[in-house]
């Protein structure tokens, strides 16, 4: 009946196949591109709108500029930041998390993203970045969040982050939390409480990264809490109140890091057992107050082969008698000239 006949783009007729299974028998449109420009020099000037449009495969490439908006990408697609005269999109969304990444193989890459809002009880917030589920792979980002974490990754099946710049942070720098994901050749800096940190049922892997520069009382570089596991490897700290912190039940691999600047360079607790060896610091206790190492609750931590330089402090190493032996005999530490 021509009264009701009606027309439909391909992005029509491939939006209602995908509701029912049948993407795969469209051909190659799928792996179009958009391109999106604020500035009207394309066909969108919103991300989220070309998102919106986007199916599985769709690669949308943004050229440079400022970005006052939410993205949330919940499909396999490519957001690929084009950089135009050494500048490259910028998402800001203060109001909450600026970019949300959730399922699928979604790949996000070459943007500046600033975000996140913490909330009235001053105790929860949203990050600038909220990854979750899937096995997304972010990579060359710059983030930072005036009010709360810069990253937060959770029940991911394989996550990666690469090659970003992350700080600075109203919180923590990088949290895992109940998921599983690796951060290689990231800087971490500029946080209050956190640079990397592990917690809950998670996997979390940190390697030839820079975690760096807090002056906040009680700031961390590295920290694995609760059942949390891991590996932190081929890695600088410097410059952060406490350089590697365990409690819960946390079972994480610390090995061939160096370290500079801190106050206390380990600290274990609870019923945590890390293995951090091979490891070479210096600056390693600049408190004379403050020990090197501090093994508290029932953690039974293996440190061993490490080299403490530059220590300043009276204690060196605060443990059960057992414990404390063990360190001392099992590393090297070096007095302060």
């Amino acid at each position: 009946d021509p009264r009701t006949f009606r027309f439909y783009s391909i992005r029509q007729i491939q939006r209602e196949l995908d509701q029912i299974g049948l993407t795969a028998f469209v051909p190659s449109v799928e792996k179009q591109g958009f391109t999106v420009d604020v500035n009207g020099g394309a066909a969108y000037t919103s991300i989220q709108a070309a998102v919106d449009e986007a199916t599985a495969g769709t690669v949308i490439t943004v050229k440079p500029g400022l970005y006052r908006e939410q993205v949330i990408i919940t499909k396999d697609i490519q957001l690929i930041g084009e950089t135009v005269a050494g500048k490259r999109p910028h998402i800001v969304w203060n109001e909450s998390t600026a970019l949300a990444v959730s399922t699928g193989q979604i790949v996000v890459d070459n943007f500046e993203v600033t975000g996140g809002r913490l909330w009235p009880s001053g105790v929860q917030g949203n990050p600038a970045i909220d990854v979750s589920y899937g096995s997304p792979t972010l990579r060359n980002l710059a983030v930072d969040s005036p009010t709360f974490h810069c990253v937060r990754i959770i029940l991911t099946e394989a996550a990666r982050f690469e090659d970003s710049q992350v700080g600075p942070c109203a919180v923590s720098g990088f949290v895992i939390n109940d998921g599983k994901a690796v951060g290689e050749n990231l800087t971490i800096s500029d946080f209050r409480m956190f640079g990397f940190l592990t917690r809950g049922d998670s996997v979390g892997t940190l390697r030839d990264s820079v975690v760096r520069d807090s002056s906040v009382s009680g700031a961390t570089a590295i920290g694995f809490a609760e059942e949390a596991r891991g590996l932190v490897e081929k890695s600088r700290l410097e410059n952060v109140e406490v350089g590697i912190a365990t409690n819960g039940t946390s079972t994480p691999i610390i090995r061939g890091n160096t370290g500079r600047r801190f106050k206390v360079t380990i600290g274990t607790g609870e019923q945590s057992r890390p293995v951090i060896e091979d490891n070479a610091f210096t600056e390693a206790a600049i408190d004379r107050t403050v020990p090197a190492v501090f093994v508290h609750g029932e953690s039974e931590p293996v440190i061993r082969n490490n080299v403490f330089g530059g220590v300043r402090s009276n204690l060196v190493v605060l443990a059960p008698a057992r414990q404390k032996r063990e360190i001392l005999d099992s590393n090297t530490f070096e007095r302060a000239k």
